[in-house]
């Protein structure tokens, strides 16, 4: 017979077995799942065992994992998983809290899947939401990843061949999302946002002194979500890397800060989303670029050694460095209207493609304005050009000038480029 003192000692005693303690899997767990919480100094779940290629080891996690002891003990991770070929999923309802420097949410090798539905906290120095040390591995984020420390990074992917997809909440004060290699792929669709310096970078991504990049294999980044960043939104080091932005990405008012800054050489930007910035919208010192826009960007473009292509939407200032820089009016596939309000300076050549319009109503500054077949050069009241106007090589369209306050120093047609129409109306009242 129970009595009052024997239930209150299996009420303590339940209580005390519900929350678990520091679990290491065997070879034999190759399908954990947490059947409890676990608060722990060390790691939450510990595993060194490798699955194969077709049958992943996996650890699931339905409930909370608590490491560091407040904050106490350093290098305590939530999941760390030293093998190769694991899955392992931060379930919808659960969470991983590390408390102390060093610390790890999830970290995996090589060749693993990181699904994280739930929340992800990390507290101390030097910690990381989600680390990958090898290469293929595959990450996953629908739910969250919070870190609240000025060194304390969202994800870092430290390997090659490794993909990103969030399309949940990363939330930082340094980096969102870093990549230290070649051919990781990174995707955005949720949001990003980093707080606290200028250092605080949306995405960067770096091969180092070892880049082994080439044009067939590269880094990728693809947003579609919302980059908003206390440093650069996207920030690129490494060569040929790919980056499209069809999103929105917002950067910090501090100098040399800006919404997607290049350090690569021959790498593409193509952005048809939008990008603000106090400073540059787009800012390139590498050689050999690529940067084609259809969408919005709120703030100047630097262009260094690039051809960029406009292809619509809107745009600030256009600078290039004079020697090498090409701007093209549409394509060669893509004919378009484009009406220019601020100013073009440093250019080598600005190329109006066939069939494409430009309405000029501010500066343009370039070696050669070339008009292709078909094309329109409009130059407005108020325009003024440093520039020779010239023709194709093998046929060009029209120049058109008029209104009252009109500027132009160089030369219009040359005997082998010759403009087939040239209109002149309104110079005088």
């Amino acid at each position: 017979m129970l009595t009052k003192h024997h239930f209150i000692i299996l009420v303590l005693s339940c209580n005390f077995f519900s929350q678990a303690f520091a679990v290491t899997l065997t070879s034999s767990q190759s399908n954990y799942i947490t059947s409890s919480d676990i608060t722990t100094d060390s790691h939450g779940i510990t595993s060194s065992f490798s699955g194969t290629s077709s049958s992943l080891r996996q650890i699931t996690n339905l409930h909370i994992i608590t490491t560091g002891n407040n904050g106490t003990v350093s290098g305590a991770y939530g999941i760390r998983s030293s093998g190769d070929y694991n899955k392992i999923t931060n379930s919808s309802s659960a969470s991983i809290v590390t408390t102390g420097n060093s610390g790890r949410g999830i970290s995996v090798s090589d060749y693993s899947e990181v699904y994280n539905q739930g929340s992800i906290t990390t507290q101390g120095t030097t910690s990381y939401g989600i680390y990958t040390s090898g290469d293929g591995n595959v990450i996953s984020i629908s739910g969250s990843i919070s870190t609240s420390n000025t060194t304390a990074y969202g994800i870092y992917l430290n390997g090659d061949s490794n993909s990103v997809t969030n399309s949940g909440s990363i939330s930082t004060k340094v980096y969102g999302i870093y990549g230290y290699g070649n051919k990781n792929q990174i995707f955005n669709s949720g949001t990003i946002a980093t707080t606290s310096s200028s250092s605080a970078h949306g995405i960067y991504v770096s091969a180092a002194s070892a880049s082994n990049a080439t044009s067939s294999s590269y880094n990728e980044i693809e947003n579609s979500g919302t980059i908003t960043s206390s440093g650069n939104g996207i920030y690129i080091k490494d060569n040929y890397t790919r980056i499209t932005n069809s999103g929105t990405i917002t950067s910090a008012s501090t100098a040399s800060i800006y919404g997607i800054r290049n350090e690569g050489d021959n790498v593409t930007i193509t952005n048809s989303g939008t990008i603000n910035s106090q400073n540059y919208a787009i800012y390139n010192s590498g050689s050999g670029v690529i940067i084609n826009n259809s969408g919005t960007l709120n703030a100047n473009v630097f262009l260094g050694d690039a051809t960029f292509n406009i292809l619509g939407g809107s745009l600030k200032e256009v600078e290039g460095n004079s020697s090498s820089t090409i701007a093209n009016i549409g394509s060669d596939s893509l004919a378009i209207t484009f009406n220019q309000s601020s100013d073009f300076s440093g250019l080598l050549s600005l190329n109006i493609k066939e069939s494409s319009v430009l309405n000029c109503y501010g500066s343009i500054e370039a070696d050669n304005i070339t008009i292709s077949e078909n094309a329109i050069l409009n130059l407005e009241e108020g325009s003024s050009i440093n520039a020779a106007i010239i023709g194709s090589d093998s046929s060009s369209g029209t120049l058109n000038i008029s209104g009252f306050d009109f500027s132009f120093s160089n030369t219009i047609g040359t005997s082998s480029n010759k403009i087939d129409n040239l209109n002149i109306t309104r110079l005088y009242t």
